[in-house]
């Protein structure tokens, strides 16, 4: 009775049921949090190249620039807009202009069948950089 007694912590439970229960929890809690901070990662970052890189203003002009512009520049206008001439450096200026590129990026409508589109995480990645440039310009404002 004694021996048994001594294996008991104060809840009463054994080691063997407490680790049963704890190392299970603290493993799911740690690749919750993993992967929660990766899906941010990759959803702020928007890489589709190397490990690390970010998209800039530079980055998502020459996104814009490779899939977008041939059509929608000042000489075509294809759907009255010309990305060519909207400033990457302002985006709260154009808001309006971006929230309609943002809506066509996050659901794929853009380029039309027959062109090749962007990479998807590039795609995506510039989406979410539009908004970040639009919400925290509206935060200062």
């Amino acid at each position: 009775m004694r021996a048994r007694f001594m294996q008991r912590d104060f809840m009463g439970w054994s080691c063997r049921r407490r680790r049963a229960v704890v190392v299970p929890a603290v493993a799911a809690l740690l690749l919750g949090v993993g992967a929660a901070a990766r899906a941010q990662t990759a959803t702020v970052r928007g890489d589709g190249g190397s490990v690390g890189e970010a998209m800039t203003a530079a980055s998502s002009r020459a996104l814009l620039d490779r899939y977008c512009v041939t059509c929608h520049n000042e000489r075509r206008r294809v759907g009255n807009l010309a990305l060519d001439a909207i400033s990457l450096e302002r985006v709260a200026a154009g808001a309006e202009t971006w929230e309609k590129v943002i809506k066509k990026l996050r659901t794929g409508a853009m380029p039309p069948p027959g062109l090749p589109p962007p990479p998807s995480p590039r795609a995506q990645g510039l989406a979410a950089w539009l908004e970040t440039s639009i919400d925290a310009a509206a935060a200062k404002s």
